[in-house]
């Protein structure tokens, strides 16, 4: 069900997923989209928009939350 959500977010922005990383039980999906204005450099990499995803909630970040 979260990923239907978040594709549903991704979709319009045509970003690309850089990176993912789980801490704490929190799973953190990194992109890019040259669609997007700002970015910020994560481990080198363009990330513009930032999704968490935990057992009760999906959060979504512009560029990084």
């Amino acid at each position: 069900k979260n990923f239907n959500y978040i594709s549903n977010i991704i979709k319009p922005t045509d970003a690309t997923l850089i990176k993912t990383e789980k801490v704490n039980g929190i799973t953190s999906y990194y992109y890019y989209s040259k669609n997007l204005p700002r970015s910020v450099k994560v481990d080198n990499e363009l990330i513009n928009l930032h999704v968490a995803v935990s057992t009760t909630a999906v959060t979504v970040g512009y560029p990084l939350i």
